[in-house]
């Protein structure tokens, strides 16, 4: 056992000598030693930051992980993707039967000489017909087997019996193709290059065959825009996720509608200037063509901006948040 120290100790005495100051340590070591373990104290350490303590990154690509060039790159793949997408769906759109036929009857007008054909043997037809009950009757000279009952043909008049050969004709082309035209016109033919020979091309591609092979067209359209559409997503952080991609689909969008309308634009001014009834019914009919494409690439754009819209907003409301101070009992919890 240490004998007691003097807790006032003499000033005069002189210093301790090295081997004392051994002594003492070697004394302080068989105390602490003693001392019961229930006794002994660990100093608290120091309180680790709490969350609203420890300083935030800022910046892009702190967030999101990805580099803008990434990021603005895959926004513009995209927009590049969504507009050949509407390009694929307007032209499926454009081959479905209810867009088709009509766009196929003003190019039969032309290629069919039907006002002219009814000039010279309408009234014939109808003589033919009221001698002819019960029997399926053709109008002379007629580019297409179109037959219509003897009924029929005397109950309508010449405007009703012109759009019902019209009708059931778009039909007959949309079903079988440039194949369903078995005898040239009065007119005369023309090469593939001359306006009705590009007529009879364009009238051909409007067929229910088309139809059935731009949808898988359209699903090869679809798996490769969206990958651009995810890499937008993943590139982007999580408050501007909505924003980049409305982004994507708008420029799309427009960008289509500024071609569409440039092009419809130009095919109506050169129709107004063509002279020729066949070029300005090949004009027309692009340019109806192209209000397809003009109508599906506004409806694009405006889901874009609405995307585009919901995205600022969301930004706003998170910029709004993150702005308020933390309440007082997050306060005391982050400062224990």
């Amino acid at each position: 056992m240490s004998q007691p120290r003097d807790p006032h100790p003499d000033s005069n005495q002189p210093p301790p000598t090295g081997s004392e100051t051994r002594g003492r340590a070697s004394e302080r070591e068989v105390e602490f030693s003693q001392v019961p373990a229930d006794e002994v104290r660990i100093a608290p350490h120091a309180a680790a930051p709490g969350p609203l303590s420890q300083p935030r990154r800022v910046g892009s690509r702190a967030r999101s992980g990805w580099s803008p060039i990434v990021r603005w790159g895959g926004v513009a793949t995209a927009a590049f993707m969504i507009g050949l997408l509407i390009l694929t769906w307007s032209a499926l759109r454009a081959t479905d039967r209810v867009e088709a036929e009509p766009l196929i009857t003003r190019a039969l007008v032309s290629l069919t000489e039907i006002d002219a054909l009814l000039d010279s043997g309408h009234a014939g037809l109808l003589t033919e017909a009221a001698n002819r009950p019960g029997e399926l009757l053709t109008l002379p000279h007629y580019p297409l087997p179109v037959s219509l009952g003897a009924e029929e043909i005397t109950t309508l008049s010449r405007d009703e019996f012109r759009a019902r050969l019209l009708s059931a004709s778009a039909s007959l082309v949309h079903d079988d193709g440039i194949g369903a035209f078995r005898r040239e016109s009065s007119g005369g033919g023309g090469g593939i290059f001359s306006a009705r020979g590009v007529i009879r091309w364009s009238v051909g591609r409007l067929t229910t065959n088309t139809h059935e092979i731009l949808w898988p067209i359209l699903a090869i359209m679809l798996m490769l825009a969206a990958p651009a559409l995810i890499i937008v997503g993943a590139a982007s952080a999580a408050r501007d996720r909505l924003r980049n991609l409305g982004l994507a689909l708008l420029i799309g969008g427009l960008l289509m509608v500024i071609a569409s309308l440039s092009a419809r634009f130009a095919l109506r001014a050169t129709a107004n200037g063509a002279g020729d009834p066949l070029n300005e019914a090949l004009l027309d009919i692009g340019a109806d063509t192209l209000a397809i494409v003009l109508r599906n690439a506004v409806i694009v754009a405006l889901l874009g901006l609405g995307l585009l819209g919901l995205g600022v907003a969301a930004r706003a409301v998170d910029r709004g948040l993150l702005g308020t101070a933390p309440p007082a009992s997050l306060q005391r919890r982050g400062n224990r």
